[in-house]
């Protein structure tokens, strides 16, 4: 078994704005089968929901751009963006369920 602590700089490295990623898929399958162990602080789990939402919105709009015009509506263009959000919001839903799993480590002062 692999004991890996994951900071909130590497979960957002493994959201990809292309498509679901490899990646998170690999590191979801590793630990419900036990393959790895996740570890997190509690700290890291404040910072992640302190900051999901714009950390998501953030990489909607660097694949988007700024394509929120007020021009005429392309309809292929438009499904591509509601893929590309709803690719981008699995994922990050995913690194939730990680982190729900994961063991939790806190500090005692």
């Amino acid at each position: 078994m692999i004991h890996l602590l994951i900071d909130n700089s590497s979960l957002r490295g493994l959201v990809d704005i292309h498509g679901y990623s490899n990646f998170l898929t690999r590191l979801e399958a590793y630990v419900n089968t036990n393959e790895i162990k996740l570890y997190t602080h509690i700290t890291i789990i404040e910072e992640w929901n302190k900051h999901k939402t714009s950390w998501a919105k953030q990489k909607q709009q660097k694949l988007l751009g700024n394509s929120t015009s007020t021009g005429d509506v392309n309809p292929i263009a438009a499904i591509q963006n509601s893929n590309v959000i709803f690719h981008i919001n699995e994922q990050f839903h995913t690194i939730d369920s990680l982190l729900t799993e994961a063991f939790l480590l806190t500090t005692h002062k």
